[in-house]
């Protein structure tokens, strides 16, 4: 028994001096076993390394493995196969059971443990108490000296509960994979594979305590190990200079084995000092002398240039830092660089690697990056299938089950693409859906019979509807013959793991899924994606081993379907893919800590940033830093802290900067790809010191990717045409226009381009016959067309015109609710009248008993039931009856201050106005009329009930926005004429209502009474209201100073007050009705000549486009020249009157300024 270390710094060759010892003396002694042991992510290139050295290219007596594969290899010599292995995936499911099953003993974590990633954590904690060699055993007397009560003890009282039920449930035969070192410990001494074995350990930095148990038993029976040791040659071997020096690690290392040669009676070699004069740096002063300085006592100085000769004689950056503005430059910046590389130093692609404190930060611009410049590109991340299709129909299948078949989880199961329906059978279904509601299992059961409302210009046969609805029922039937096995079965009280599994397996066979994700392999192996074609060639795999794991771990209990969504959950999150690298010349992207780089000749190493490089402390760990500093102190050795970290960093910085023999490129991003500022780390400034003729280069990002290719071009051409419609004509950029111009490939797609950027939209316009087609020859309006057309004549003509119209759903919507208030409001009125009551004389709880029964009938006869279906619609019915009531109670109220009473609800009339080519039918409806009639003359005031918060405008009313309130005035009197042709017809008001229940600051001990008079004042209409004294005092007798029931406010001697009024004589009024009159005209010989340019208005308070459901339809872009504004021109209302007057009497005036 013999322990030897080999000890050489980064490059220095130790690696290569143990391979040919290994070689020599495997030759030399055939019947030996010889185990290289690596770590497991190094064990392929070890392999291949040792068998490109041997002379023959075969090493029979030499096994490359990792701890557990020797483990297995042990195994199976001692015939112990019925061990069950439970890793990540497998440790993550029995977490989730344990934790469900132990919730009531649980305290700080019981509310955190169904938060995504969390049983992740307490994984991780628990594997770090197993490396560690930390029982639950040690946790809990660790718990019972912990004397005060602290956040510390509670999640680790937690953490025992878990550790001990996960402990008690490995007792049943199962092992972790941090345990399989522990059980191979008790084995060495039975196996002969061992005995007398020569073993080297390479590419360690250090040894959990659970490998130095195994050490200690492994030293018992080899006879030579070889431990290579990453240190200076030099220095001393068993010297502790503390946590800060650079080898520390090394030398905790070389110090604790040899603690245990020493325990076991191994004898311990002269150590072999590589001292690097053949090593990686023979031939590179520059990266020698950093290997030899960097995070050394006592810095030197490097005073040469950083620049020198190859071995070709050509000259080459030796070391070089660039700052770029983000990561993705950063990408662009090393593409240019590598395709440079191989160009003029003639390197192979697998000579050049990129590493990353965060690997990940780069994933998702590399293919973008780096396609265009045909580098082939490997990154060395495991891939998450968590969110991969496959998945996703899984976890979606098991939630219709959870959730009863509800909207979302069903529709999010059929758009995953593995369902075996067509994205327009999904699109039918979904639009039936909601028209109707489907929700639960009931109402995807039973039959559908309501036919689909297509609405639009469309109409079908009945014939046409039935064939739908058959069509529909039959996809409703091949999803439930999907779906409902699995739903049934979950449905039943004891049903097991085993029997959920079953069902979900059954129909994953049923859909071929396997054979679908093959045709998607084969599709992206076809298109040369190998990473997406390696994840779908895989993942098949990884799924239904989750579900061997889950049945053979959980097979008999009893569960309900969301605890084992749960269970599977939480498998899905630890399980990942490594995808195989593409071809073996190809770039390697990987982070500092796990990617193994061997014979680079050239590194990048990007994003140098501070928060990077140093790594911040991981924040998804369970510990604090600040509680594993606690635990330190109580000599409980964990992972290293936070602390410890920033020191361990830089001895991987070290061995990454090491790697490269020939350059080393270090970039940063000024700016992270959300535009936040970022600092360049700490490492920069050192490098710079180490290195005084280095000069940051500050990359701008019109040059982050210097070389133009013909497939990256595109981006720089259109980088120039915005430079160009500027006016900036760079050379450069006409070189291109005209290259591409030239080029059959890209000419198309050029001018295309080019016609984008200068293109000036024209107005479109339908022509007159066309327009008359689709409208008719009488134009049917009403008054919220004309409103709708005023605001933008594009949505008038894709609303009205076309008839296009968003799906239907099943929700009670603001429009459902305005018209329950107007409803109820007329059911109300007439159940008086039926009832012999007015509103003079009602008392409150008759007007109560009354507007029940209305909206109860209103309800009722409604065409959809959706009003009584669920929590939120009764809520809203209850809603409505207050609102009603308060409305009620304050109509009647302003009815009682005044003299005019309700002729009329729902008063329908119609206008006909001569178009100069055809003519138009206005049609409204008015919501009340209320008179006020002596012998000559019959003052009308209309009113209108508003559920929003529209408010009276005269400037809107002149722009053709809001010419409700006057063109029903024009209405009612039309209306009266019938009846009372023989008087006076005056116009006495025209107002809004709004229903509303509105909220009152009362202050404590307030009357009843003065809260009634806040509420009442509140709810005052606005609107428009004829001046004349005589009418004033008919709609308000009791007015003194501000009215509560009309727009109106006078004076201390009775004449009205210049502010609080909205007035108008009743010539202002005959001109308003004449000028809305002109108005329409106007508009319907505008819809009629085929006027749909979208030009929507735009003020300080109104946005056409805003809610407009049609924005995405027309692609008004205000950036593009031609698409303008209507703009609306602020008027005083003096010069809205005169605009006005002139209008009438013929006048044109401008209708606002428009840009």
């Amino acid at each position: 028994m013999a322990l030897q270390f080999v000890i050489g710094s980064s490059g220095s060759g130790k690696t290569e001096w143990l391979y040919e010892r290994l070689l020599r003396m495997a030759e030399q002694d055939k019947k030996r076993m010889f185990y290289l042991i690596v770590p497991e992510q190094f064990t392929l290139q070890a392999q291949k390394a040792l068998v490109q050295r041997q002379k023959k290219h075969a090493i029979m007596n030499i096994d490359v493995v990792s701890f557990d594969r020797l483990a297995y290899r042990v195994f199976d010599e001692l015939g112990k196969t019925g061990l069950t292995v439970l890793e990540d995936t497998g440790k993550n499911l029995i977490l989730r059971k344990l934790a469900e099953d132990n919730k009531e003993k649980l305290t700080v974590l019981r509310r955190q443990i169904h938060r995504m990633g969390y049983i992740d954590q307490i994984k991780s904690l628990i594997s770090e108490f197993m490396q560690y060699g930390f029982s639950a055993e040690d946790l809990e007397a660790y718990l019972k000296q912990s004397e005060r009560k602290s956040a510390l003890s509670c999640k680790l009282s937690d953490m025992q509960v878990l550790y001990e039920a996960f402990e008690q449930y490995l007792s049943d035969g199962y092992v972790t994979s941090e345990g399989i070192l522990t059980v191979l410990a008790d084995c060495v001494q039975e196996s002969k594979l061992l005995e007398s074995a020569v073993l080297a350990l390479d590419g360690f930095t250090g040894f959990t305590p659970v490998q130095m148990q195994l050490l200690r038993r492994l030293l018992h029976v080899a006879s030579e190990v070889f431990v290579t040791v990453t240190m200076d040659a030099g220095g001393e071997l068993y010297a502790d200079r503390g946590i800060q020096e650079l080898f520390y690690m090394s030398r905790k290392m070389v110090r604790g084995v040899t603690k245990l040669a020493q325990e076991t009676g191994c004898k311990i070699a002269e150590p072999v000092l590589i001292t690097g004069e053949k090593g990686r740096f023979a031939r590179n002063e520059t990266l020698a002398f950093l290997e030899q300085h960097l995070f050394h006592n006592g810095r030197g100085v490097w005073k040469k240039s950083c620049v020198s000769a190859d071995a070709a004689g050509q000259q080459m950056e030796r070391i070089a830092i660039a700052s770029l503005a983000n990561p993705r430059e950063e990408l662009l910046y090393t593409a240019d660089r590598i395709r440079q590389l191989v160009r003029d130093q003639k390197l192979r692609y697998e000579e050049i690697a990129i590493v990353s404190g965060s690997a990940k930060a780069y994933e998702t611009y590399v293919e973008e990056v780096f396609t265009p410049y045909g580098i082939p590109i490997f990154s060395d991340v495991k891939e998450n299938v968590y969110f991969h299709p496959l998945t996703e129909w899984v976890r979606a299948f098991l939630e219709i089950s959870e959730k009863n078949y509800q909207y979302e989880s069903v529709f999010r199961y059929l758009r995953t693409g593995l369902a075996g329906f067509t994205w327009d059978e999904i699109d039918l279904l979904d639009n039936y859906v909601l028209q109707y509601g489907i929700r639960g299992y009931k109402k995807w059961e039973a039959r559908w019979v309501r036919p689909m409302r297509t609405g639009g210009s469309g109409t079908r046969t009945e014939e046409e509807e039935l064939a739908t609805l058959q069509y529909l029922n039959e996809l409703r039937e091949r999803f439930l013959i999907q779906t409902e096995a699995f739903y049934k079965t979950s449905k039943k009280k004891e049903s097991t793991v085993r029997e959920l599994t079953t069902v979900l397996y059954q129909q994953m066979e049923g859909l071929n899924l396997q054979g679908q994700l093959e045709d998607k392999h084969r599709q992206y192996e076809e298109a040369q994606n190998e990473v997406q074609a390696s994840l779908y060639g895989q993942i098949y795999r990884v799924v239904i081993d989750l579900l061997d794991k889950t049945v053979k771990l959980l097979g008999d209990e009893a569960m309900p379907v969301k605890e084992y969504a749960q269970i599977l959950d939480a498998g899905f999150q630890a399980a990942k893919v490594g995808v195989v690298p593409p071809g073996a010349d190809c770039v390697i992207l990987g982070d500092i800590e796990r990617t193994r780089l061997d014979h680079v000749k050239v590194l990048f190493f990007l994003g140098v940033n501070d928060g990077v490089i140093p790594q911040n402390a991981d924040r998804q760990n369970l510990l604090s830093q600040y509680e594993r500093e606690l635990l330190l102190k109580e000599q409980i050795e964990l992972a290293p802290t936070a602390r410890e970290q920033v020191f361990l960093q830089k001895f991987y910085l070290y061995l990454n900067m090491t790697k490269p023999s020939e350059a080393l490129y270090l970039t940063y991003a000024r700016m992270d790809s959300m535009g936040t500022a970022q600092k360049p780390s700490y490492l920069i400034t050192t490098i710079c010191r180490m290195f005084p003729e280095l000069a940051v280069r500050e990359v701008p990002a019109e040059e982050a990717g210097g070389v133009l290719t013909p497939e990256n071009s595109v981006k720089a051409y259109v980088q120039g045409l915005g430079q160009a419609k500027k006016g900036q004509l760079s050379e450069n950029w006409k070189v291109l226009h005209h290259w591409r111009m030239s080029k059959e490939l890209y000419r198309k797609q050029t001018a295309a381009l080019f016609d984008a950027a200068f293109s000036v939209y024209e107005e479109e316009q339908l022509k007159e016959p066309l327009a008359r087609q689709l409208y008719g020859s009488v134009l049917h309006q009403s008054v919220t067309r004309l409103e709708t057309f005023a605001r933008c004549a594009c949505a008038h003509f894709l609303k009205y015109g076309l008839r296009l119209q968003e799906r239907p759903e099943y929700t009670f919507e603001p429009t459902d609710m305005g018209m329950v208030f107007h409803n109820s409001l007329e059911c109300y009125s007439r159940k008086m009248e039926e009832a012999g009551l007015d509103w003079f004389d009602i008392t409150r709880e008759q007007q109560q008993e009354l507007l029940q029964q209305a909206v109860e009938e209103t309800v009722l006869g409604m065409d959809t039931v959706v009003l009584s279906e669920n929590a939120r619609s009764k809520f809203m019915i209850e809603r409505i009856s207050n609102i009603l009531g308060c409305s009620v109670w304050a109509l009647t109220g302003q009815l009682r201050k005044g003299e005019f009473h309700p002729l009329d609800y729902e008063v329908a009339f119609r206008q006909e106005l001569q178009l100069r080519e055809g003519k138009m039918l206005l049609g409204g409806r008015i919501d009340r009329l209320d008179i006020c009639e002596n012998d000559l003359q019959l003052y009308v005031k209309v009113m209108d009930y508003k559920s929003g918060k529209k408010k009276f405008s005269l400037q809107d009313l002149y722009e053709g926005l809001s010419m409700q309130l006057i063109l029903y005035m024009t209405g009612a009197v039309q209306h009266l004429k019938r009846n009372h042709g023989g008087k006076d017809l005056i116009p006495a008001g025209v107002l809004y209502y709004h229903l509303d229940q509105p909220v009152i600051d009362s202050e404590p001990g307030m009357a009843e009474e003065q809260v009634e008079q806040m509420m009442f004042e509140k709810l005052r209409p606005e609107g428009l209201v004829n001046s004349d004294p005589a009418v004033v005092s008919r709609l308000d007798c009791e007015i003194t100073g501000k009215s509560d029931v009309i727009p109106v406010t006078l004076n201390k001697d009775g004449s009205l007050s210049k502010r609080g009024c909205s007035v108008a004589t009743r010539e202002q009024f005959e001109l308003l009705e004449k000028y809305a009159v002109l108005k329409m005209k106007e508009q319907g010989e505008q819809i009629l000549s085929g006027k749909i340019a979208p030009r929507p208005v735009s003020s300080k308070d109104i946005d056409g486009c805003e809610y407009c459901p049609y924005r995405e339809i027309c692609e008004f872009d205000p950036r593009i020249p031609g698409y303008e504004h209507q703009e609306i021109e602020p008027l005083s209302t003096e010069e809205i009157w005169r605009r006005i007057e002139q209008k009438v009497n013929g006048s044109d005036v401008s209708n606002g300024k428009e840009s």
